[in-house]
């Protein structure tokens, strides 16, 4: 594991006013904690697999949604993978801090260990940049589908309400039209029954009469076939808006079950706010990686001896290091209880 060929240096006692780096240990902040909204996120992707839509553009977001989900689950078990290594890099923090607590120690050994944390903690961090811009990634394109859909739901909402302003103005003219229609039909008829029940004799003011009455007839014949049209035509264009209504009106119930199945507005933000605390979560633990690095670099700088290593290294960094595992395998434990819970529900 270590190179047996180091030129052993001059035993130098350090001196007393060395000044230390600060934070050489991995900080304590709990990073490592999943929120129960990764419940949510999970069940949503679950419930998007199931989802299904005639309606081609409707269907397309709907695809989207299902392709990020993937890309959730391969971002997930990332997390796991890295995790697992994150954990593996704190026992071997901690197999060589026993080491370096040895009082048969060699101090010619030391900026081997260094390096080997050192270049262990770069691979993590570079590791962990990728997840966390990956999730950063499932995060800006979930907001592109959500703001896509929002505006095209407002538009079909917008269009949705001009057609029952023109249905209901259709509807209006078409009640109003048929009484007209029903009134000349009885007056015509009515016209009618007098022109056959009347006995005229050949005078001038009967003949006058059974003309005004023939003329009659036919104009409320004419009326009565104009208006039945027109009616007719009313409620046609009046039973085309509503099917055009209903149509528009089942696109917009199908937008709003893009938006989280039943309501995005109210649901689809938070999750989109949650991917920001996987990112949070991914960019904090590359901090603590980089600060390692950066630190383990400095105490390389330093010339000392084995009890000055003890105070620098040992004391702090062994409970931070032991505490960075335990949370490392309480994350993995939880998300994969999250994964398995989810997936039986």
């Amino acid at each position: 594991m270590f190179s047996e060929n180091i030129e052993p240096p001059n035993n130098v006692e350090p001196p007393n006013n060395i000044e230390l780096p600060n934070n050489v240990e991995p900080p304590n902040d709990d990073v490592f904690y999943v929120k129960d909204e990764l419940k949510l996120i999970l069940k949503y992707f679950k419930n998007c697999n199931a989802m299904s839509s005639v309606v081609p553009d409707v269907d397309e977001q709907i695809n989207k949604i299902r392709e990020q989900g993937k890309e959730f689950h391969t971002c997930l078990q990332k997390s796991i993978t890295q995790s697992n290594k994150f954990e593996n890099h704190a026992n071997n923090a901690l197999d060589y801090l026993e080491i370096l607590n040895d009082p048969n120690f060699d101090e010619n050994h030391v900026s081997d260990i260094l390096q080997i944390l050192i270049d262990n903690a770069e691979n993590n961090k570079n590791e962990t940049r990728e997840i966390k811009e990956k999730y950063e990634s499932i995060r800006n394109k979930l907001q592109e589908i959500y703001t896509e859909n929002f505006e095209r739901r407002n538009c079909d909402r917008r269009e949705l309400q001009s057609l029952i302003e023109r249905r209901n103005r259709l509807e209006d003219n078409f009640k109003g039209q048929k009484p007209y229609t029903i009134g000349f039909f009885i007056i015509g008829f009515i016209s009618f029954a007098l022109l056959l029940g009347l006995d005229f004799d050949r005078s001038e003011s009967s003949i006058l009469l059974k003309n005004t009455l023939g003329l009659g007839i036919v104009t409320m014949g004419i009326l009565t076939a104009s208006s039945y049209l027109y009616t007719k035509k009313l409620k046609n264009n009046f039973q085309k808006s509503e099917r055009e209504v209903n149509k528009l009106q089942r696109l917009v119930d199908l937008r709003n079950e893009i938006s989280e199945l039943r309501e995005i507005n109210n649901n689809l933000t938070p999750i989109i706010m949650q991917m920001c605390t996987f990112s949070n979560y991914w960019d904090l633990q590359h901090n603590i990686l980089e600060d390692l690095n950066n630190n383990l670099e400095n105490i390389t700088n330093i010339t000392t001896n084995n009890q000055a290593i003890k105070r620098i290294i040992v004391k702090p960094m062994k409970p931070r290091w032991e505490n960075a595992k335990e949370k490392c395998d309480n994350y993995i434990r939880t998300v994969r209880k999250t994964i398995t819970d989810v997936n039986n529900a």
